[in-house]
């Protein structure tokens, strides 16, 4: 009795792979692989901070219970991740949708463009509640993915800097949608 085994094609065994990798939990090396690719999106400028005309004017957002940062700084991006991740209860399918949309706005930027120090955090937020909307029939609101962020943006200003009552920083989503 002959063996009738053939090769599979590249698309039916990325077909296999992915269907094996979507069932696995969020892992730390994936973590570290979304960080990675969300650095690579923009070159950001660790010094350059957002001042106050560079602040957007959407109407007032709700109070959010943010824990403060200890040193007064962004927490790395592999912690916002986590943090993210932790707090949403987000799945690897989102995540690697959030790696598409990562990938087209990298493609969509001039080469010369350049973030401030919270952009990283803001473009990976973004893609992510993309991913989270299109896939899922019910995604959290934006002031939840605000509050599941867990940064208090009041470390980001002085007293001189610091926006008005009612204008948000421009490193967090505080939309009330």
């Amino acid at each position: 009795m002959a063996s009738s085994s053939r090769m599979l094609t590249m698309d039916e065994l990325n077909k296999q792979a992915l269907e094996q990798f979507v069932y696995q939990p969020v892992s730390h090396e994936m973590i570290a692989y979304l960080a990675e690719a969300a650095h690579n999106v923009i070159t950001c400028d660790s010094s350059l901070m957002p001042t106050q005309q560079d602040l957007p004017t959407p109407p007032e957002s709700p109070e959010t219970r943010s824990a403060k940062v200890a040193d007064g700084s962004l927490p790395s991006v592999e912690e916002f991740i986590t943090q993210l991740v932790v707090s949403s209860n987000v799945q690897v399918p989102t995540l690697m949708s959030t790696l598409v949309y990562l990938g087209r706005l990298k493609s969509k930027l001039q080469p010369m463009a350049r973030g401030l120090r919270c952009t990283t955090h803001r473009i990976f937020l973004a893609s992510l509640i993309l991913a989270a909307k299109y896939l899922n029939d019910s995604s959290p609101k934006n002031k939840h993915w605000a509050n599941y962020t867990r940064i208090n943006t009041d470390i980001f200003f002085s007293s001189s800097t610091h926006p008005p009552q009612g204008r948000p920083c421009p490193c967090q989503a505080h939309a009330s949608s």
